[in-house]
Formats: C-alpha cells, sequence, structure tokens
C-alpha cells in the first residue's frame, strides 16, 4: 500500500514539473508553445541596409542617374517619341536645347526627371527610338549616411529650437531676450538649411536624373552638298539684300536733306537764267 502511495505521489510530481515547462518548448504535436508576455525574442535578419542582428530596419536611400547618347535619322520624330516615354512614365523634362553644327547635324541636349522605379523601363524604351546607342552610362549614389546624418541633426536642431523658444518665454531682462532671439535666429537658420537638403536628396531619390544627347546626322552625298552650297549662296545673298534695305532706310533723312539742297540750287540755277534771258531780250 505504501508503495502504490509512493507511485502516486511521483506521478503528480512529474505532472507538476511538466505544466511548468518553458513556454517556448516545442509541444507533443509540433506546435511552438505561445510566449510569454515577458519573453523577448531576436531575430537574425538582414535589413535593407545589410545591417547585423536586431539593428532597426533602415530604408537605403539610392539616387540613379544616367547618360545615353543616341543617333536618329528623324530628329524631331525622336524627339517627340522621348519626350511622350518620360510622360507617360509619370516624369518631366527639365532642360532642352538644340543646335545646328557644322557637317550640317542637329544635336540635342536633354536632361529629363523620371521616378526611380521606373528608371530601367525608360532607359530600355528611350534606346528603341533612335538606330544607334553610341554611348551609355548609369551610375547609383548610396546617400544613405549622409541623409540620415543630416535627419539626426536636423532633430537635434528642432529640439535644440523648441529648448530656446521654451528660454525666450522664462526671459526677464532685455539683455536676455536679446542673446535668445539672437540663438534662434542662427538655429533656425541652420533648420532651413538642413531641411532644405534632406529633400533635395528625397527629390534625388525618388526621382532619377536621365542626360539624353541625341545627333541626327547630315547628308553627305553630291545631292545634299548641293543642297547646302545653295542654303549658304541664298543665305548670303539675303544678308546683302537685307544690308541695303537697311542701308537705305537708315540713309531716307540724309537723302531728303541732299536732294532739297539740290532742289534749292537747281531752283536758283533756273531764276537765274530767267534773269538773264530777260535782260538780254531787254537790251536787243
Amino acid at each position: 500500500m505504501k508503495r502504490l502511495t509512493f507511485v502516486f505521489v511521483l506521478v503528480l510530481l512529474a505532472s507538476s514539473c511538466g505544466s511548468k515547462q518553458n513556454p517556448n518548448q516545442v509541444s507533443s504535436s509540433g506546435d511552438l508553445a505561445p510566449a510569454s508576455p515577458s519573453a523577448t525574442t531576436t531575430r537574425t535578419t538582414s535589413d535593407q541596409t545589410g545591417s547585423a542582428v536586431g539593428e532597426p530596419s533602415v530604408h537605403k536611400m539610392l539616387i540613379r542617374s544616367g547618360s545615353i547618347s543616341l543617333e536618329s535619322p528623324n530628329h524631331p520624330e525622336t524627339l517627340r517619341q522621348i519626350t511622350g516615354i518620360v510622360q507617360r512614365a509619370g516624369g518631366y523634362v527639365s532642360n532642352e536645347s538644340s543646335r545646328i553644327l557644322e557637317n550640317e547635324s542637329i544635336e540635342s541636349e536633354m536632361t529629363v526627371r523620371i521616378p526611380a522605379e521606373r528608371f530601367d523601363s525608360v532607359v530600355d524604351m528611350i534606346k528603341r527610338t533612335g538606330t544607334s546607342v553610341t554611348s551609355e552610362n548609369i551610375s547609383v549614389e548610396d546617400a544613405t549616411k549622409q541623409y540620415y546624418d543630416q535627419e539626426s541633426h536636423l532633430n537635434a536642431k528642432k529640439l535644440e529650437l523648441a529648448q530656446l523658444e521654451e528660454l525666450l518665454r522664462s526671459a526677464k531682462t532685455v539683455q536676455e531676450i536679446i542673446a535668445v532671439r539672437h540663438e534662434i535666429v542662427d538655429v533656425s537658420q541652420s533648420v532651413d538649411e538642413l531641411e532644405g537638403s534632406t529633400k533635395l536628396i528625397e527629390s534625388e531619390v525618388n526621382y532619377s536624373t536621365l542626360r539624353i544627347e541625341l545627333t541626327s546626322k547630315g547628308g553627305n552625298g553630291v545631292i545634299a552638298r548641293i543642297g547646302a552650297a545653295f542654303n549658304h549662296g541664298f543665305t548670303g545673298f539675303v544678308d546683302v539684300l537685307t544690308g541695303v534695305i537697311t542701308f537705305l532706310i537708315a540713309g531716307i533723312p540724309a537723302f531728303l536733306v541732299i536732294l532739297g539742297f539740290v532742289y534749292v540750287i537747281i531752283l536758283l540755277v533756273r531764276r537765274g537764267t530767267k534773269k538773264q534771258q530777260a535782260t538780254d531780250q531787254l537790251k536787243k
């Protein structure tokens, strides 16, 4: 009987120990037991900056930019296609210029801003608008450290500004008020500069910059050269004719004065001649 009682006590003790097992221990069904509120779990994961265990996730600030040079026989149409591709992607043309070179070719330079997530697809579509790609350069700048350093500095300056404003409200003398206001102006200027810098980085991260150079070669055949010579000759003739007309228009007042003098002289000569003739007739 005593032996049965001892065995019963051992069973009770075993069941009691089993009920106090680790909450994170795997149960017999293979599932994880629920964690207790006081338990902490550390996950070994790599964040977006490749940081180690337990560090907060940091969003990388990557600035993508590039340049591309194209050749196309139809310059206006290619420019129109490129502008349409950029606008449909949600971007815009920030700068554009064109010039005619000595060999009669047309060269245009464009700077476009494109949403970063569509940068690669837009570059691929733009490359297909030209007959050939003469050069291409794509770069990625990691501005993560610069951005978060500036953001940390900005938060510190904002906290300092709030403290100065609180100090200004409790200032007693004129000297204290002037000194605190001077500090507020300096700190406010630093806040504005840091906010501008962080916004600039955000803009460059969100919108990638692509510089495009488009060249349309002029013709090198005999007909093209004859046409170019005719154009040069006609342009020279127009320039000369324009100069002559301009000279004549500018000299009209002087011509009128000279004509007036000539007219007066002619009248005087005629009058003198008539008087001479009348005198000769009277003598006869």
